[in-house]
This record gives structure tokens, sequence and C-alpha cells, in this order.
């Protein structure tokens, strides 16, 4: 895919100047930059001391796949997030683990672009709890323009690899961009918890054949606007009494 680089200042400097771009990544393509991501890898944490909340933590922590020691593939440029084709005809409701894995064994970065964020969330209660629930949220607010292109998939497996069956998929937009009751995804879906439980959220742009440019300025008829940061919360609760919650930002 071919299309005209219309970025304005201030996003990804790296590329400033450059008229056309094509790029791949897993057999995927990716289209412009976007997300204005602040990676920390600092592990966030919480917990409570009330009798069952006391036995609960939560650790969320952002995977940084290309270290300075790598060279295969190389770091990425830049951490913004620019959007991702992991297929011809794949989109959030349909990508597969192998989609995923794709992802992740080119660890999400292709020719110096940033493709996904993956978050790692590790539930553990040092008591047995019959029940359990580990609310994800992802909030858009913090994006300017566009909205629907903003797509996520919850897995389990390792860091490196995503379990033949996926535990969600789908747009931000259409789950989380107004948290409510009904739209906050339980993705340990009331299921007992014992010791740990470890989840994987992978964020990203999908690519949708056209220029997802930063800026209206710079947009020509037919583009979409896909700038912006996104915020993400899990909520672990435990049947008997007990809730932590931890935060996450890009």
């Amino acid at each position: 895919m071919e299309e005209e680089n219309r970025k304005g200042p201030g996003v990804f400097y790296a590329v400033v100047g450059v008229a056309t771009l094509v790029v791949a990544i897993i057999g995927a393509t990716f289209a412009y930059f976007s997300a204005s991501a602040k990676p920390d890898t600092t592990t966030i944490t919480g917990g409570t001391n009330d009798a069952v909340g006391g036995a609960l933590t939560l650790n969320v922590v952002r995977l940084k796949f290309n270290l300075t020691s790598e060279t295969t593939p190389a770091a990425p440029a830049s951490d913004n997030l620019v959007p991702a084709d992991f297929g011809t005809g794949v989109t959030p409701s349909t990508i597969t683990a192998a989609d995923v894995n794709r992802a992740l064994s080119n660890k999400c970065v292709k020719d110096g672009y940033t493709g996904c964020h993956v978050w790692k969330i590790t539930a553990t209660t040092t008591q047995n709890v019959a029940s359990a629930n580990l609310n994800l949220n992802l909030d858009l607010a913090g994006v300017t323009g566009n909205k629907a292109n903003w797509s996520y998939v919850v897995y389990t497996g390792s860091d490196s690899n995503a379990d033949a069956t996926l535990v969600s998929n789908d747009t931000i937009v259409t789950t989380f961009e107004t948290p409510s009751a009904g739209q906050v995804i339980d993705i340990h879906k009331g299921q007992a918890l014992s010791g740990s439980k470890v989840y994987y959220v992978m964020v990203y742009l999908n690519n949708v054949d056209a220029a997802q440019n930063d800026t209206a300025a710079t947009q020509e008829s037919g583009t979409t606007n896909d700038l912006g940061t996104y915020t993400g919360s899990v909520t672990l609760t435990a049947m008997g009494g007990g809730k932590v919650k931890a935060s996450f930002a890009a």
C-alpha cells in the first residue's frame, strides 16, 4: 500500500519530509503515524487491606520487546502507533491467535515502526477464590479525532505466544468509549482464581486502507483522523469481598 505522508510537525520527527511510505508487519501493512504513546515500563500495582482484598494484587506492565541489545528486529525509531493490517480480510472482530502471533514474532515492530502495544496483566490471590471478575476498561478520551479504528485483543499464553483461543477482541470505540456497566469486559469471566492468572492486552490501530492522518488540516477528502492517546484500567473483584484496581496509559 502506498500513500502520501501528510503528518504535521510534532508527530514522529524522524520521518518528517518523507513523501511516501510503504511498510509491512506480520504480513501486514502500516499506514500513517498516530498514537502519541508515552510508555512507562514501571510496574503498576494495587492492593487493599480488607479481609479478602488483602489477598489480592494486580500487576500491569507494558511489554518492551525491543531492547538496546536486540538487532532483529531493530528497536523502533518511535513508539507512536501506526495503523496495522493483520492480513487480507482480517478485521478487529475476526482477528485470530495466529494473527496475533505473527505480530508477536515481529515484536510489534517492522522497519522501525510500532504496530501494537502489549500490556501484561497479572492477577494474584493468596487465598482460593470461588469466583473472581477482572474488568477491563479502555478509554479514548485522549483521542482528538476519529475513534472508530482503535482496536484491541485480549489473549492468554506467554510473553511471545498467544493461546489458540482469544479471550476477547473488538474495536475500542464500540466497547469502551463511554464506560458503563454494560461496556466493561470481564476478561476473567467470573471463574475461580487460585495463585496467579496472566492476561495480555494488545492495542493497535486498524488499517482501513486510507490515509489516517494526524490533523484535520492535513486530511484529504475521505481520510480519517486517528490521532491521540489511550488509557486503561483493570479491576479485580473477588467473591466474598475485596477489590483492587490498576491503571495504565500510553
